[in-house]
């Protein structure tokens, strides 16, 4: 009988281990699942963090392309003669994000979400858009599109004194073909250059001069509303007796 007892004190015992080492299996198996789907979160926020960095730098490259090479379109635009003309393209998407384009007569700025470029032109007219662009150099102007408004300096029809004028108080004077501001000076420069102003606004400017006897000589540039500037000087030669 005690032999039977010892016997079946051993059986269960080994009952009772076999359910310990079932239960504990079990419990790592659990454990190895939870870091196992511990370590898959973890890859899976890395590899979407580093997706993202990915996209955002090809994005921005993408941008500083499209920007570079309108750059250079401009840059090649105002370096050629009058007369040149081409047509070039500014992309509606950079990726997914969508693509604007503005800009004043002096600097462009290229949007592509949240991500912009900008740089500094030479004078342009007209206005740039996404899509297909025209653009020419016009008499060293650089223009956009069909219609870049007046590219025309004005010319002076018409300027006094000359010959011979009795002095001192003598009117400096010139008539141009449009309305225009009017500006002189003792040497020939550019209009920005002259110190010296004729009054008026409209298409007769004048100014009075008081001036000793002898030769004097003068050159005269204008500008109209638009910004364009004589490229060349009237002069105005006399002599005061």
């Amino acid at each position: 009988m005690r032999l039977a007892g010892v016997a079946q004190e051993r059986k269960e015992k080994k009952r009772l281990m076999g359910k310990g080492n079932r239960s504990q299996i079990v419990i790592e198996y659990m454990l190895l699942v939870a870091m196992g789907f511990a370590l898959l979160l973890i890859f899976t926020a890395a590899f979407q963090g580093r997706y993202q960095d990915i996209a955002r730098k090809q994005e921005q490259n993408q941008l500083d392309s499209v920007s570079l090479a309108l750059e250079k379109e401009m840059l090649l635009a105002a370096k050629v003669e009058s007369g040149y003309e081409r047509y070039f393209t500014i992309p509606d998407l950079l990726g997914s994000k969508a693509v604007s384009v503005d800009n004043t007569d002096k600097e462009v700025i290229i949007r592509a979400g949240e991500r912009e470029r900008s740089f500094i032109t030479p004078q342009i007219r007209g206005t740039l858009h996404v899509g297909t662009n025209r653009i020419r150099n016009i008499d060293g102007t650089v223009c956009i599109g069909d219609d870049c408004g007046d590219l025309a300096p004005p010319n002076i029809l018409n300027s006094l004194p000359n010959g011979s004028v009795s002095g001192p108080d003598i009117t400096l004077s010139v008539e141009t073909d449009e309305a225009a501001s009017c500006r002189y000076s003792q040497t020939d420069t550019l209009f920005a250059n002259m110190e010296s102003p004729f009054g008026g606004t409209g298409t007769n400017h004048s100014d009075v001069l008081s001036l000793p006897d002898g030769n004097h000589t003068y050159y005269a540039r204008c500008r109209d509303p638009a910004g364009n500037s004589m490229d060349t000087s009237e002069v105005i030669s006399f002599d005061v007796i």
